[in-house]
């Protein structure tokens, strides 16, 4: 009798310990627990992660002169973008990646790879690790063969589609269908797009602290996704949702202006805007966007648009889905969003930038338009998608 009490109280302290102490997978089952320090691991070994073939393209064509910085405020903004002006067209015409396969290995919902003594946290594009969580936590899962793609912001639409189903896309389909795909996030957010691509059914939705066991694991390094996977990459991913949504009879003649959801980069005027431009273009089609379309129907109207208004951040992915030489319109923040310039360019689609000093891009904030300046920016897009060149502008303008 003392015995059995001895033992339920030791396992009684072992688990409340555990629970209080750094946890990692150790096995199989679905608690493991470590009581040593694990390495931590910066590069992928060429002997745990085999590589099955790497891809490095560049466009032929470069793009370029499609992107417009507009207005006299932009003078405050442009002088951020020209130190990095190389970094952002190399972005829109080029990308390269290591596809690998490793066995044996465990996977987080924050993007970490261990085989139950290393921690692999591996590196983006330009050198960094912070989109890459080392949470510790139980194994929930066991699987055959796991596609782990992205990092742990891809809950957030723009990262889930440049960061996990661009890059997942371009393995081979013997992979992807045999393979389940780590996904983060609403489903409503991803849900049809996985299925629509060969995914129903095979989806793994993690958080930073779940872990799953893989037989193989299918993964890109060097670099793994966050930015570094645009150009060629998202120009390929932009054909196949052009295709797979049925777009590409549909003739761009709208014009959209797409308002957030919630609290961040609210436009409080746009009502105003869409009056006046009535007045101005009685011929034209002018109708606000709700933020709240699923795929499909988010899919057919973005495609119908000639140009979009809309603020920087994941409402700007809603190009993937429009035609090559359309127009978006980007009301910016002081936050120079790399992702939202690199995009539309990557896709060759125009792109006219205002600045608005005042809205925060983390923050809550609320901007009122400037018509005057907004109607002028509809002038431009009006131009270039007609001529496939941008007018003489007299105000200050910076094009890349």
């Amino acid at each position: 009798m003392f015995q059995k009490q001895s033992i339920a109280i030791f396992l009684i302290l072992f688990f409340i310990f555990n629970e209080v102490m750094v946890m990692y997978p150790i096995t199989r089952t679905k608690f493991g627990y470590a009581l040593w320090e694990i390495n931590v691991r910066y590069k992928a070994p060429k002997s745990k992660f085999i590589s099955l073939f790497k891809l490095n393209q560049t466009f032929t064509n470069k793009r370029k002169d499609l992107v417009l910085f507009y207005g006299e405020k932009m003078k405050d903004f442009v002088p951020q973008i020209l130190p990095i002006t190389d970094f952002l067209n190399d972005q829109s015409n080029h990308f390269h990646g290591n596809f690998v396969r490793a066995k044996n290995m465990y996977v987080s919902g924050g993007y970490i790879i261990t085989d139950g003594i290393t921690i692999y946290q591996l590196r983006d594009c330009t050198g960094a690790d912070f989109m890459f969580k080392n949470n510790p936590g139980r194994v929930i899962g066991h699987y055959t063969d796991v596609l782990l793609v992205g990092h742990v912001a891809t809950n957030i639409f723009a990262h889930f589609i440049n960061e996990l189903m661009n890059p997942t896309l371009l393995f081979p389909e013997e992979i992807r269908k045999k393979s389940h795909l780590v996904v983060k996030g609403p489903p409503n957010m991803w849900k049809d797009i996985t299925s629509l691509f060969g995914f129903e059914g095979r989806t793994i939705l993690l958080t930073n602290s779940d872990w799953i066991y893989c037989e193989n694991l299918y993964t890109i390094i060097e670099p793994s996704p966050h930015g570094g996977f645009y150009g060629p990459a998202l120009y390929h991913l932009h054909g196949l949702f052009r295709e797979k949504f049925n777009l590409t009879h549909i003739v761009p003649t709208k014009i959209g202006f797409l308002n957030r959801k919630g609290k961040l980069r609210i436009i409080s005027n746009y009502d105003v805007l869409i009056e006046a431009a009535k007045k101005k273009y009685p011929k034209e089609i002018f109708f606000s966007i709700p933020d709240t379309l699923v795929a499909f129907e988010a899919a057919k109207t973005y495609a119908s648009c000639r140009i979009l208004m809309t603020v920087t951040g994941s409402s700007c992915i809603n190009v993937i889905y429009m035609a090559e030489k359309t127009c978006i319109i980007k009301l910016t923040s002081p936050t120079v969003d790399m992702c939202n310039i690199i995009v539309p360019n990557s896709l060759n689609i125009y792109q006219v930038n205002l600045y608005y000093p005042t809205m925060s891009m983390y923050s809550p904030s609320v901007t009122a338009l400037d018509i005057n300046e907004s109607l002028k920016a509809l002038e431009l897009a009006f131009y270039v998608t007609e001529h496939n060149k941008w007018p003489t502008i007299k105000e200050f303008k910076f094009i890349m």
